[in-house]
């Protein structure tokens, strides 16, 4: 039986044993670094009662069994992913009789009550559902920086324009984009459907908090019965959990804005920007005088609006809610003067961030070109061989059929030619 360390573990959180957790996010309230946590301590947790099961993909979340289970498109299965993705899942949930395990993607957020009810028929009675909210004006700000670091086209007020208001997106990918971010919006809807389909005991809603930035690892640390500790992020110098500065978030919209040109050098992969980009960008120290994205004052009066509602509406559903729902009544980072998210000019080192990503990027994929060259190399050698021995082993068939092939008869005449000159040469003949 595996080991099962509550050290730490806050008692009247605590599920019980065998408890399915299942993390639907939302979007943008610290779901990637749990699940990347998750992935990186699968041993440990393992052996602390925890089973956080892998995919048929490497994957640190469980996206490809979820779309699956909803039936959701993905671009990078060009279509809804195969049932496989979810059997092999729910094969590893049903054959772990012992420990807790902890299901996790924050698209589940997403689902109608007819794919809640999936959900909930698939994981059974021990199903616990866990909702992390925030703040909706951070959201907002969190999800727009997001959408920049990939494709985003729209300064950060005509988008929230298109997301808070009737005003039209003026092109398919942000009207999509647009229609998923509202889908994720309502966070007391959201939590009062799985209320209501898992029953509000089987509910819980962890309030992400920027004053108690370690509420919500405490608060899985706790449901799963985890020494205290045991999911903090550690700091390794990879990309910062930050905001970008005003700048930074500039001139990746430039670099956005002319990668959609065709003659741009940037044009090497479709759709968006090199990978390691961003991350170059999130690695650099800002300075204390950087202006920081805040909310145009109409957009920060909707948004908190709809934040206190989002409150009152999850206090009404009587779920068990850790930390302060206070928290999503705050007031949004909020400004009125013109341009404020909009800059001319960036630090230099910004600059130097953009390139040395851009160098880093080139060198990834000059190296992943070579392990592409050099794996063909040796399919084409292997496949050289194969083709060998196959023509051998035809070779000694036929012969054994028909006889020695007619290059061997021709030697074999010349042999016994050879012997009989030689016999009669000793005869003195």
């Amino acid at each position: 039986m595996p080991a099962s360390s509550h050290e730490g573990a806050a008692p009247e959180l605590l599920l019980p044993e065998r408890s399915r957790l299942l993390h639907i996010g939302l979007p943008k309230t610290g779901t990637t670094a749990l699940q990347r946590t998750a992935v990186a301590r699968h041993g440990a947790l393992k052996r602390a009662g925890v089973l956080y099961p892998r995919g048929l993909t490497n994957r640190h979340d469980h996206l490809m069994p979820v779309a699956s289970l909803m039936g959701m498109r993905l671009a990078e299965t060009d279509g809804v992913p195969g049932p496989e993705h979810w059997s092999d899942l729910r094969r590893r949930v049903d054959s772990e009789t012992e420990r807790r395990v902890w299901i996790s993607h924050e698209w589940i957020a997403e689902s109608d009550d007819d794919q809640a009810r999936r959900f909930r028929d698939e994981l059974g009675e021990d199903l616990h559902v866990v909702v992390s909210v925030r703040q909706f004006g951070s959201i907002l700000t969190a999800t727009w920086q997001e959408f920049l670091k990939t494709t985003m086209l729209h300064t950060f007020d005509d988008w929230l324009a298109y997301t808070l208001t009737d005003r039209p997106a003026p092109d398919p990918h942000t009207r999509w984009q647009v229609k998923h971010v509202a889908m994720r919006a309502e966070q007391g809807a959201i939590v009062e459907r799985w209320a209501r389909v898992v029953g509000a005991d089987n509910v819980t809603v962890v309030v992400v908090d920027p004053a108690h930035r370690d509420n919500l690892t405490g608060a899985f640390e706790g449901m799963l019965g985890l020494p205290a500790g045991m999911l903090d992020v550690a700091d390794d110098g990879g990309v910062a959990n930050r905001g970008m500065t005003v700048g930074e978030a500039s001139l990746m919209l430039a670099l956005n804005e002319a990668y959609e040109a065709p003659e741009t050098s940037f044009e090497k992969r479709k759709g968006r920007l090199p990978i390691a980009l961003p991350q170059a960008i999130l690695e650099r120290r800002p300075r204390g005088d950087e202006a920081v994205l805040a909310l145009p004052g109409w957009a920060a009066d909707l948004a908190d609006a709809a934040s206190r509602r989002h409150a009152d509406e999850i206090a009404a559903t009587g779920v068990r809610v850790v930390g302060d729902l206070d928290a999503l009544r705050i007031a949004s980072r909020a400004t009125d003067a013109p341009h404020h998210n909009d800059a001319t000019d960036v630090p230099v080192d910004v600059a130097v961030a953009v390139a040395r990503g851009i160098v880093r990027d080139h060198r990834a994929e000059q190296a992943a070109a070579a392990a592409v060259a050099t794996t063909a190399l040796a399919t084409a050698q292997r496949e050289q061989a194969r083709l060998a021995a196959e023509r051998d082993r035809l070779r000694h068939e036929l012969r054994l059929r028909e006889g020695p092939l007619v290059g061997e008869l021709r030697a074999a005449d010349l042999v016994r030619e050879a012997a009989r000159r030689v016999a009669r040469r000793l005869r003195g003949g």
